[in-house]
């Protein structure tokens, strides 16, 4: 019995193995035409993209992401609304979440204590 045991471990490994295989094949595709379009668009197309990219990235953000969320890890929704509507550059994330809005180290969380990640650069 000890054998079909192993045999199934051994298929599941192979199984796994393909899909990985495969999966990597069509990230490799869908990066090369990705780079072919985007060398034949024009200024224009391109602007327009990051334009519609930008507002689909936005909008996702707003209905996805509830006021519970927030809650949920001890953010107030206010405060956690307001991180999201900021560049990037100007937030720093941690274990408790977005950093607060005004203060002398930006690099605490609401709750008060360090942040955990965020930009190396914000180290």
């Amino acid at each position: 019995m000890a054998s079909i045991a192993g045999l199934g471990v051994w298929f599941e490994t192979m199984v796994s193995r393909i899909y990985v295989i495969e999966e990597a094949r069509h990230v490799r595709y869908a990066r090369e035409e990705l780079a072919r379009q985007v060398r034949a668009a024009g200024k224009r197309r391109l602007a327009f993209d990051r334009l519609v990219i930008a507002r689909a990235a936005y909008l996702t953000g707003r209905r996805l992401i509830a006021p519970e969320v927030y809650r949920a890890v001890g953010i107030d929704p206010a405060v956690g609304r307001r991180a999201v509507n900021r560049p990037a550059a100007t937030v720093t994330c941690g274990a408790g979440g977005a950093a607060p809005e005004s203060g002398s180290d930006a690099r605490r969380t609401p709750g008060g204590g360090p942040a955990i990640g965020g930009p190396s650069w914000a180290r």
